[in-house]
C-alpha cells in the first residue's frame, strides 16, 4: 500500500456494539477489474478457459479466487480437507503457529489478525507474493501434520486425508488442506471491522469460550486486552 488517497478511522474493541479502541488504516486506490481478462469469479467451481472459445470440460477450477499483489490486506481462509478436526491440541496448533511466524520473519507476511479453529483457520493479511506465501506455507504445515499424526498413531485421519485426496494430487499420498484459500480483499473499514470482528468473535460463537480474548490461538487479546499473543501483529498503516 505505497500509494494512499485516503485515511479511515476504525474502532476495534471486544464489543461489536461498543467501539472504544480507535486505529487508523489507509487504502489505496482500487483498480478496475471489469474487463473479461480480470474478472474474478466467486461462485465456486467452473471449467477452465484456454482461450477466446476453448474451455476444457469437466476440468474445474482449483481455485475461484485472485489475489491482486501489492494492493490492501486480504481476508483468507484455509481448510484442512473434508472439515477434518485436526487443531484439537496443542502440538498441531504450534505447527501452524511455527509455520506463521517463519513466514513473518522470512517472506515479509505481515499479520493484522488471525484466528486457529479445529479445522481451519483466518488471516488478516498481506505479503509482497501472497499466494506464493500461503501455498507455501499449506505445503510445508502439511507434511508436518502428516509426520505428527503417524507419531501419534491417528490412522483414521491418515485414512480420510488419503481417501479424499484429488486425483491430480500425485506429489503426496494424503491431501490436508482443500485447495485454495479464498481471498477477499479488504477494500475499506467497515469490511475490515467486520472480518477482525468475525476472526475474534468465531470462537465465541461457536461455544468454545465466553470472551474472545479468552482464546489462545487469536489476535483477540492484542487488541483487546492489549496483551501479546502467539503471533506478532502488524500495526495498521497510517
Amino acid at each position: 500500500m505505497n500509494s494512499i488517497n485516503k485515511h479511515i478511522l476504525l474502532q476495534i474493541t471486544e464489543s461489536p456494539t461498543k467501539r472504544s479502541q480507535a486505529v487508523c488504516i489507509s487504502f489505496g486506490p482500487s483498480r478496475k477489474r471489469d474487463g473479461p481478462e480480470n474478472k474474478v469469479s466467486h461462485k465456486g467451481e467452473g471449467n477452465r478457459k484456454t482461450g477466446p472459445n476453448k474451455t476444457i470440460k469437466g476440468e474445474k477450477m482449483r481455485s475461484a479466487y485472485k489475489v491482486y499483489e501489492n494492493e490492501p490486506p486480504y481476508f483468507t481462509t484455509s481448510t484442512i480437507n473434508q472439515w477434518i478436526p485436526v487443531f484439537t491440541n496443542g502440538k498441531y496448533m504450534d505447527i501452524l503457529i511455527k509455520s506463521l511466524r517463519y513466514c513473518h520473519d522470512h517472506k515479509n507476511l505481515s499479520i493484522y489478525a488471525y484466528v486457529i479453529l479445529d479445522n481451519h483457520f483466518h488471516l488478516v493479511c498481506q505479503a509482497p507474493e501472497l499466494s506464493k506465501t500461503l501455498q507455501s506455507l499449506n505445503r510445508h504445515t502439511a507434511k508436518e501434520i502428516i509426520a505428527q499424526l503417524k507419531l501419534d498413531n491417528k490412522t483414521w485421519i491418515l485414512n480420510l486425508f488419503k481417501y479424499y485426496k484429488k486425483k491430480h494430487k500425485k506429489e503426496s499420498e494424503h491431501q490436508v488442506w482443500q485447495e485454495g484459500f479464498h481471498p477477499q480483499q479488504i477494500q475499506h473499514n467497515e469490511m475490515l471491522l467486520q472480518k477482525i470482528e468475525y476472526i475474534h468473535y468465531n470462537p465465541v460463537k461457536r461455544g468454545i469460550i465466553e470472551k474472545p480474548e479468552h482464546w489462545v490461538y487469536s489476535s483477540a487479546r492484542d487488541y483487546i486486552s492489549g496483551q501479546p499473543g502467539l503471533l506478532p501483529l502488524a500495526e495498521l498503516p497510517t
